[in-house]
């Protein structure tokens, strides 16, 4: 688990509890940096509340106490997403299949030769790469 000092002015509100799932990375009320384990909606327990394990204990955490993690520049790095070197600039995954497709992150933008889809935080990032590749977006060994 991360401690992750923020310079951004984040809360919950700019995070939707329908676009988190498990296995997405957010902080907790301390700005550590948390893995949800299960998402309970439940009125009992006033609302949606996230399921975790911290400091090796099982919490239940209220997701208006959770914020979501903004995309930087090192946390991209951190992710496997390398500066690019070529004329349209920003960050480029590792290779996302077998013919070295990759997601651009550019102006937290996902740029693709479709579309572009804002994507300002980890857990956007984490789901866009499950979509793609079906697999969890891991933090780099380096």
């Amino acid at each position: 688990m991360k401690n992750i000092n923020q310079p951004w002015n984040v809360n919950a509100t700019d995070m939707d509890a329908r676009e988190l799932r498990i296995g997405n990375l957010v902080l907790d009320d301390r700005n550590n940096e948390i893995e949800v384990e299960s998402i309970i909606d439940d009125d009992f327990l006033s609302g949606i509340n996230l399921e975790m394990f911290h400091d090796g204990d099982y919490e239940i955490l209220k997701f208006d106490a959770c914020k979501p993690i903004p995309l930087t520049d090192e946390l991209l790095q951190r992710f496997g997403f390398e500066p690019s070197n070529d004329t349209f600039g920003g960050h480029l995954s590792p290779p996302l299949n077998e013919f070295g497709d990759r997601i651009r992150i550019l102006d937290n933008k996902w740029r693709s030769h479709y579309t572009d889809v804002e994507i300002k935080y980890l857990h956007q990032l984490q789901n866009l790469w499950y979509v793609l590749v079906g697999t969890e977006l891991e933090a780099s060994k380096k």
